[in-house]
């Protein structure tokens, strides 16, 4: 403590002796505790003890965006009847001179094969003695683009289970947001409220990518396919300066609380994509390429913890208590009779000198003692 208090007694004869100064810092000392509190309460929602959460996203298809289960043409597409050939060393050609189109109303296989985080969707069908390099007849499922995947997003956490995030909204490259076609094609009794809903075509558009781009292996992706990774992030008090309070909120202003889903489309591979394959016996005869879309789970969500508060709240006096010691250091430094100042206050004890004192004292006593024991011999020594 030594080392302390002459800026100790220092800062409290400034502040006696100049009340506005005292208040002065009273107040400086209050903002810096408030400044500490608003930034890492309500700025970064420190209040809160947070989880990563596992995230699942199941699928399925809907109807197109017509509104009728599968699109309802009423003429053949551009596309239909374009060409489209590859020619390999080994003489091998995969293609055909004229690709027609089928209509999925039509075909009895399925197109849409969707499992926990993953979904692939049928755009072309190659058939042929060794379909993958070798074709005889390549087919294009007309229209295939306009038909809709449900995004069902749930997770959980060490602290609850959510079976479903609702009003989740996908951002394509730039940042612009793509609608759910949900409110507009699903009546909300159907499923339930809030759910997100796009096109195939929408997916790859989020994605920066059209059914007529050209992958890196001069294929249209109509007919060659691509995998598109989902990231699916979801979190909450993650809006600096929003309202805490969940039970109690007169303003309606935004709740920290409310979790954010949102959804960003990266391409993987634009190479062709086998979806399924067909066999006769255990030859394939035939295989679809198409639209693979797998899903990266990330996030972070928060719940009210006390300890967490407590901590914040230690931490913004610790804040103040350290600004304390700082300006009394200051105004030690500062004023021009700090010296007198500790000097009236307080004598330091020069312990160097205490301790030779008691030396002294002690030899004293030997002394003393070493005199008693020869007057005692001296009298023995006389009665004899």
């Amino acid at each position: 403590m030594g080392p302390f208090l002459p800026a100790f007694y220092t800062a409290r004869y400034v502040e006696i002796h100049s009340p506005t100064l005292s208040l002065l810092w009273l107040l400086c000392g209050g903002a810096v505790v408030l400044w500490t509190l608003l930034v890492s309460l309500l700025g970064q929602h420190a209040y809160v003890e947070r989880h990563v959460p596992n995230v699942d996203v199941a699928f399925w298809q809907d109807r197109s965006v017509d509104g009728s289960w599968w699109p309802n043409l009423t003429s053949p597409a551009s596309y239909c009847g374009m060409s489209f050939s590859a020619a390999y060393s080994d003489g091998m050609t995969w293609g055909s001179e004229r690709i027609e189109c089928i209509r999925p109303e039509n075909e009895v296989s399925t197109l849409f094969y969707a499992t926990s985080n993953q979904v692939e969707v049928a755009f072309s069908l190659a058939e042929g003695s060794d379909p993958q390099y070798n074709t005889s007849e390549v087919y294009l499922y007309e229209a295939i683009e306009k038909s809709t995947i449900v995004f069902e997003v749930s997770f959980s956490t060490a602290r609850e289970t959510a079976p479903h995030v609702s009003k989740c909204q996908a951002f394509g490259p730039d940042g612009t947001p793509f609608a759910s076609r949900y409110e507009q094609l699903v009546p909300d009794t159907d499923y339930g409220p809030g759910y997100l809903m796009l096109s195939i075509e929408d997916v790859l558009a989020a994605a920066g990518r059209n059914m007529a781009d050209i992958g890196s292996e001069a294929a249209p992706l109509r007919v060659s396919g691509l995998e598109i990774v989902a990231r699916v992030d979801v979190r909450n008090y993650q809006v600096p300066y929003s309202w805490p309070f969940v039970s109690w909120n007169p303003w309606q202003l935004r709740d920290a609380s409310h979790i954010d889903c949102t959804v960003h489309f990266d391409v993987l591979r634009d190479q062709f994509k086998v979806v399924q394959w067909f066999y006769e016996g255990r030859k394939p005869i035939a295989l679809q390429h198409g639209l693979r879309l797998a899903v990266i789970g990330t996030g972070s969500i928060g719940y009210f913890s006390f300890g967490q508060l407590a901590t914040q709240v230690l931490l913004g006096f610790t804040a103040f208590g350290l600004a304390q010691t700082c300006l009394d250091y200051g105004w030690f430094y500062l004023h021009r009779q700090a010296a007198t100042i500790a000097g009236r206050a307080f004598s330091r004890l020069d312990l160097e000198r205490i301790l030779t004192h008691d030396e002294r004292h002690e030899l004293a006593k030997a002394d003393s003692a070493h005199a008693v024991q020869e007057q005692r011999a001296a009298a023995s020594k006389k009665g004899n």
